[in-house]
């Protein structure tokens, strides 16, 4: 269970931190992007002999574009920091059904366990929190099945050996 919970969580926080980075990026290169090729084509069609001009242009654009991306970066390391700080909204939220549906005090019990777990997961990433590999949600379902079927299976092959165990045992003395 509480590998289901760790898998769960650190997903929830993964997915949050692509999306963002991917908004980021997209609006940041629009907003960016679009003004620069306009304004490129207008001052290659007003001063097309000026070689001075054109490079100096794309030098302040490059200066520019790399300011744009240091800031993005910084923000992007901020926000994961933050959303790594907040585990307990993701755990509420990717449990809310249990917490409103169920008495789910032993989940906030497990989840006291797991959440250095998962913080340290996901402070190891490499990178980014958002370059660990995806578990696919049917995986994470793998893990429940494991649990709910297989393991309460082999608890009952347990006991039946014991019984027998101790019915072999009983015979000998």
């Amino acid at each position: 269970r509480q590998l289901e919970m760790v898998c769960t969580v650190s997903m929830a926080v993964r997915m949050r931190v692509r999306r963002q980075r991917n908004d980021v990026w997209f609006w940041s290169s629009s907003l960016l992007g679009i003004p620069s090729l306009v304004a490129g084509k207008f001052i290659y069609d007003k001063w097309p002999g000026n070689r001075w001009l054109h490079g100096g242009c794309l030098g302040a654009f490059g200066l520019l574009a790399l300011g744009v991306t240091s800031s993005i970066c910084e923000y992007m390391r901020q926000f994961e920091k933050f959303q790594v700080s907040d585990l307990d909204s993701y755990f509420e939220e990717a449990y809310s059904w249990f917490f409103i549906h169920v008495d789910a005090e032993d989940l906030r019990n497990r989840w006291a366990t797991v959440r250095p777990r998962v913080s340290s997961i996901l402070k190891a990433a490499s990178r980014s929190v958002s370059s660990l590999p995806e578990i696919s949600t049917w995986e994470i379902q793998r893990i429940d099945e494991c649990l709910e079927k297989d393991v309460w299976y082999l608890r009952l092959l347990a006991k039946l050996l014991r019984g027998l165990e101790a019915n072999h045992r009983g015979g000998e003395t």
